[in-house]
């Protein structure tokens, strides 16, 4: 529900415009959208353009005055600036009279020299900013100017998100430190997509000059100063172009809010991490060494967590199993990735997830790999499991261990019914979906024929979708009664 607060107050342009006294054609004075009033006009031009991202010049191009002044007066639709080298590979809006021709991109203004972004600033009133920077190349002494805009007084002020994008010149850099404020008071957002000569020299200056940054999405320099920024007051962490998981074991201790913790690192957490509570996060992905990763994951709680993205990376080692046993309490979706790690499956005793509805397992493994017979997923809905390896045993033990999964995924293996009856695994079974013959998957379509056939059969009332995949194409998605009346 929005109000007329904060940055939605309307205010006149730059340039006020005198309506016309003359009254309107009484078509266009009746007319529902001419009857608004000017607080809900403000709320639809801000759902317009901040929701549905939508450029504001839409609005003013509209052939109605009222429309028009009051677009041109609602600061916060003209607080999303893109700075970069040229406007012209931008959407172009020939607004005509004093505004002219200007560019957008999606819902922000774009800005390609110092009097552009001069009016783009004027437009935006007093409006927190959302600022975009492509660096522009082709003009170091044009670049340098809009940046002394941007980031100096009084606009310092009114930074709230700021996204820099693309290489700086060493002079450029340098340059650009010296207009940096001490202060950034309302920038809650910082966006860092540059060298890492750059960034590891622009992060530390915002960190230490905006206590409100609640965003984060840049490398973080391994001899970053962590007493300049209160790390607990996190909420989302994005790590880019890094190899290296020394920074977050350093800090990862004192993101006890964060919401969202992205680009992490390969083999983190790992035999240096510390133990961690991350209360918010509710999905994470991770790729672990099978040695060590384990335990690792173990040090590790996530109380509030979802859904769980694991990779167990490929390794001759067998997997280390933990003496304790890992608690997800709020865990509904489980993916399992892990290629040739023998004795992986019996890692999976010691992981507790009451919760778990939704099960991805893709293990090659060897053929001799068992389920453990100590696992239960009786809350699991849906299974999805990809192999070329496993034997037959193991599909029949991870499908008894799911009694109650309706809906089923299977790379192509004879595991739907015991081998040597007609009992079905996973009464509750809906939909299930059988896959063979692509790369890496064995075996021969004249068995998967038959088992189609004993499926349908067994199953016909209950079965609402059947699908079977061959080498990529769908043989069929039949309709039950009359693929059993064929069958027969």
């Amino acid at each position: 529900e929005r109000t007329m607060s904060d940055t939605h107050t309307v205010v006149p342009h730059a340039a006020p415009r005198v309506p016309s006294p003359s009254k309107p054609p009484p078509f266009l004075a009746v007319a529902p959208i001419n009857r608004l009033p000017v607080e809900l006009l403000v709320c639809i031009f801000e759902f317009v353009v901040a929701d549905e991202g939508e450029s504001p010049w839409k609005l003013v191009l509209v052939n109605n005055r009222r429309w028009r002044e009051t677009a041109l007066g609602i600061q916060s639709l003209w607080a999303r600036i893109l700075i970069t080298s040229s406007s012209h590979y931008f959407t172009m809006h020939d607004i005509g009279g004093e505004i002219g021709i200007v560019w957008s991109q999606g819902n922000m203004q774009v800005c390609s020299n110092v009097d552009e972004l001069n009016e783009a600033l004027i437009r935006s009133g007093t409006a927190l900013l959302d600022i975009l920077i492509y660096h522009p190349r082709n003009n170091e002494e044009n670049a340098l100017a809009m940046y002394r805009k941007v980031l100096g007084q009084p606009n310092n002020g009114r930074l709230q998100k700021l996204y820099i994008h693309g290489g700086t010149t060493e002079n450029t850099g340098n340059q650009m430190t010296t207009y940096m404020e001490s202060s950034y008071p309302a920038l809650t957002t910082i966006e860092l997509e540059t060298s890492h000569e750059w960034g590891d020299v622009l992060l530390p200056r915002f960190l230490k000059a905006a206590s409100s940054v609640r965003s984060i999405r840049s490398q973080i320099p391994r001899d970053l100063d962590l007493s300049i920024f209160e790390w607990s007051h996190l909420q989302s962490l994005h790590l880019i172009r890094t190899t290296d998981t020394y920074p977050l074991n350093r800090i990862c201790y004192k993101l006890q809010r964060l919401h969202t913790l992205n680009g992490i690192p390969n083999d983190w957490p790992n035999d240096l991490t510390p133990a961690t509570t991350f209360n918010l996060l509710t999905a994470i992905k991770l790729a672990v060494h099978p040695s060590y990763g384990p335990q690792a994951l173990h040090r590790l709680s996530f109380p509030s967590l979802t859904r769980l993205d694991l990779e167990i990376m490929s390794h001759p080692q067998p997997i280390a199993i933990p003496a304790s046993v890992w608690k997800l309490p709020s865990l509904t979706e489980f993916s399992l990735e892990a290629r040739h790690i023998p004795g992986v499956s019996q890692w999976l005793p010691f992981v507790d997830m009451p919760r778990l509805q939704r099960l991805h397992l893709e293990i090659q493994a060897d053929h001799s790999e068992r389920f453990p017979p100590s696992v239960h997923y009786p809350n699991v809905q849906s299974l999805y499991i990809v192999t070329s390896s496993l034997a037959e045993s193991y599909f029949i033990d991870l499908l008894e261990a799911s009694p109650n999964a309706s809906v089923v995924t299977l790379s192509y293996r004879n595991a739907v019914y015991h081998k040597t009856g007609s009992k079905m695994l996973c009464p509750n079974m809906t939909a299930v979906s059988i896959r063979g013959g692509d790369m890496g998957m064995t075996g021969a379509r004249e068995p998967l024929e038959a088992l189609v056939r004993r499926v349908v059969e067994y199953r016909v009332e209950q079965l609402e979708s059947f699908t079977v995949t061959w080498a990529g194409k769908v043989m069929f998605n039949p309709d039950i009664v009359e693929y059993v009346q064929r069958a027969s």
